[in-house]
């Protein structure tokens, strides 16, 4: 093992899965999605659009003991800057990525022929968020209302997320 010395920037992302549950447990995972470029919680909105096709596909309605669920996780992975002189807004991932800091947001692209010998994750992913921002029985009894807190949801992680990445870059 060899000292690490760099600073670590830590990248927002998250995940959100549609889930069939039944009496609280869940039953059986209909998808997955990641986020899109740099839009963070792009994945709740899509797995949304999922679960309201899945209540017509399945029959769901407010009082059935199927119920449909968005599993979120919203995690920060570690990335360096990297030694090479790739410009001011250039970083690297621990994978050997580089991530581009693009005024709102983050963007993470392949780049493997620049991949420094001996890069290593310096450290594991931190959870942020874990839970169900929203079910069917929100969605079927009151639409716009879940539509609308799912929003808010996305919303406040966004604005969290420019916050934690201007301080990282008042850091540099």
């Amino acid at each position: 093992m060899f000292p690490f010395d760099q600073d670590v920037f830590w990248v927002r992302h998250s995940e959100s899965s549609v889930w069939l549950r039944h009496g609280g447990t869940n039953v059986l995972q209909l998808a997955t999605y990641c986020d899109v470029g740099n839009r963070l919680l792009d994945s709740a909105e899509r797995a949304f659009a999922h679960l309201k096709s899945a209540c017509q596909a399945y029959s769901l309605c407010d009082t059935s003991t199927l119920e449909c669920v968005i599993m979120s996780k919203v995690m920060d992975t570690p990335h360096t800057i990297s030694k090479l002189n790739f410009g001011p807004n250039i970083i690297r991932s621990a994978h050997g990525d580089l991530v581009s800091i693009a005024g709102r947001g983050w963007f993470i692209c392949d780049n493997d022929d620049t991949q420094p010998a001996g890069s290593y994750k310096p450290v594991e992913d931190r959870l942020v968020y874990s839970g169900a921002p929203l079910s069917s029985f929100d969605h079927l009894r009151a639409p716009a209302e879940a539509g609308r807190r799912l929003q808010v949801f996305i919303r406040q992680h966004r604005e969290a997320d420019e916050v934690m990445a201007a301080r990282q870059l008042e850091l540099t």
